[in-house]
């Protein structure tokens, strides 16, 4: 019997000086359960019924700052807001200490091969080379929901029909976004909180010496292409919009626009 106490008081005290899993050793242990046997480059798309439905993909973009060349060349600082769930990436929080969201480098999980059509600008801080870089970390969820929001720089052309009126003239540009090389059967492509409008949230009123006008994201941004060689959609994102100039910093100091016109709102819901 004393044998036994003995053995039952060595367990008990064991158990109560037993190491607890670390922060560092259970998210360890998630990633490496998640990516086993992961493969990063296909796409998370179950099988449909009909072959047709995508995956969804969210899609949109935010404007920190803007600025026009001499060229008509419209300059962007931005952030483009990308989600999507994948069903190899969920878990359950239970079997890891609650923990509910991790972060992991772009370049370790499928991404979707977005491009912006329409860019002049080429570099490793342009949008088309930071997608294809992917060095920002992705914010992962329990449930799979994958966020990715990098930052970059967009250069888009616009159109110099009134150009007479430079430097203070209304232009009217373009932003145009889709997948490379996926139709809208295996990627169904989707406005961010379904806004039809570049965001410019946490952006200060008067940064930017650019901005968009009252005129701006009149058409429906969301629309799809068909190409001779195929039937398929290929779904992506027009934006149309026009921008003003207004104030610009020269020799004299800072200039205002002696003519703006009314800068975009969007409509209230």
């Amino acid at each position: 019997m004393r044998g036994l106490i003995l053995v039952c008081l060595s367990a008990l005290l064991a158990s109560c000086y037993a190491k607890k899993e670390s922060r560092i050793e259970y998210v360890g242990r998630l990633q490496r359960d998640l990516f086993q046997d992961y493969d990063s480059e296909i796409i998370p798309l179950a099988d449909s019924l009909d072959g047709e439905t995508g995956l969804n993909v969210s899609v949109g973009l935010n404007m920190v700052y803007m600025d026009m060349t001499a060229e008509g060349h419209l300059d962007m600082n931005l952030w483009l807001k990308t989600s999507w769930i994948d069903e190899r990436l969920a878990w359950d929080p239970k079997e890891y200490h609650d923990i509910d969201s991790i972060r992991v480098p772009a370049h370790n999980i499928w991404i979707p091969d977005l491009e912006v059509y329409n860019n002049l600008g080429y570099g490793s801080e342009y949008i088309n080379d930071v997608l294809k870089s992917r060095s920002t970390n992705t914010v992962i969820m329990s449930n799979g929901l994958v966020i990715y929001v990098p930052a970059a720089k967009l250069t888009v052309p616009c159109n110099d029909k009134e150009f007479a009126d430079w430097p203070w003239g209304e232009y009217d540009c373009s932003i145009k976004l889709g997948s490379w090389t996926y139709s809208g059967y295996l990627i169904n492509l989707q406005k961010c909180e379904d806004k039809n409008y570049i965001t410019n949230e946490s952006v200060e009123e008067g940064i930017s010496p650019v901005f968009f006008t009252e005129n701006s994201f009149q058409e429906e941004s969301l629309n799809s292409d068909f190409y001779p060689c195929c039937q398929e959609p290929y779904p992506a994102l027009h934006y149309k919009f026009k921008v003003q100039r207004g104030f610009q910093i020269g020799a004299d100091g800072k200039q205002e626009n002696p003519s703006p016109v009314p800068a975009y709102k969007p409509a209230k819901n």
